[in-house]
């Protein structure tokens, strides 16, 4: 399915509320829904993949801005001016990042690692990408945003719009368990440590690592009332990412902090893989090439004889 821009002039078209409210809303929750028009006779299918290009007349204003993907079919919307008359058809976009205004990639980087699209042509709805184009915007796009806007992000999902949506499975993660605030109040709470499998990012990592970890809300979403207000301390429990992710394996209801301890004991130690000798062999040589370990073939005959039969890694 193939990707589209979609243009926007912030001088002539507005969203529901303040695009600033949606950058956060982003930033806190991991998306954003809005409802854009589509051409006359358009018709964009769900899950179809959409860069978002802000446009205007202000200096270095053009660029790609966001990313994000359709959901749900077209419907028609009923004009809410009093002297027009019918419908047009809308499509609802989920905006999965956004950056704030003044942060877009320009078009000028564009126009050299995409030559093939007229980054300048004025544009107020979708237009297609070319299949073949798609990798040059995701590159420029991905190390764009890795250095101006994602370097310190606390994530290890993927940045929307690295990879194509057909190679991306989406986790659920409510929108508490991303607020950076609750995080870190979280956190200086109950340390950094996995409370289901123990795994401390400093230990292994060293100082890098120090304060590093998801956290997980124990309250289910489905069972949160609208005025509802976070407790970091008592609703907020630090997992890492391989937890956490098992967590929201099981919907619309999380595995809970003891079920997914149980899973960690009962699973045990995976079996070990028996090294055969042509694997052994192939390790020492390409040990020897690199010069780790200076061997004869003699030694190296040896060693396989003696511990290729069942040797376990």
């Amino acid at each position: 399915m193939a990707a589209v821009l979609l243009g926007w002039n912030p001088d002539t078209s507005h969203w529901s509320g303040p695009y600033a409210s949606a950058v956060a809303e982003v930033r806190n929750s991991g998306g954003h829904l809005e409802q854009w028009f589509l051409n006359d006779g358009m018709m964009l299918p769900t899950g179809t993949e959409v860069w978002l290009l802000v446009q205007g007349t202000g200096p270095n204003r053009r660029g790609l801005i966001g990313h994000g993907v359709t959901v749900g079919e077209p419907i028609a919307v009923t004009y809410l001016d009093p002297e027009a008359s019918g419908s047009r058809l809308s499509v609802t976009v989920q905006f999965d990042l956004l950056l704030p205004e003044g942060e877009q990639l320009h078009t000028d980087e564009l126009a050299v690692r995409a030559p093939e699209i007229d980054w300048d042509a004025a544009a107020d709805s979708f237009w297609h990408i070319p299949p073949d184009t798609e990798s040059a915007v995701r590159d420029a796009w991905s190390g764009h945003v890795v250095d101006s806007v994602c370097q310190h992000a606390d994530t290890v999902d993927p940045v929307p719009g690295s990879y194509p949506e057909h190679a991306l499975q989406r986790i659920p993660v409510n929108r508490h368990e991303r607020d950076p605030e609750a995080k870190a109040v979280a956190i200086a709470h109950l340390g950094s440590s996995c409370h289901a499998c123990g795994f401390d990012f400093e230990a292994t990592y060293g100082p890098p690592g120090a304060g590093f970890s998801h956290v997980h809300h124990t309250v289910p979403a489905a069972g949160l009332r609208p005025d509802y207000e976070i407790d970091p301390i008592i609703d907020l429990v630090p997992l890492c990412p391989n937890c956490h992710y098992m967590a929201h394996r099981r919907v619309p209801t999380p595995y809970t902090v003891a079920e997914l301890r149980a899973m960690v004991a009962a699973a045990g130690h995976l079996p070990g893989i028996i090294v055969t000798a042509e694997q052994e062999q192939a390790q020492n040589d390409a040990r020897a090439i690199s010069g780790s370990i200076s061997i004869s073939g003699e030694q190296t005959g040896q060693y396989v004889e003696q511990s290729g039969h069942n040797r376990a890694e």
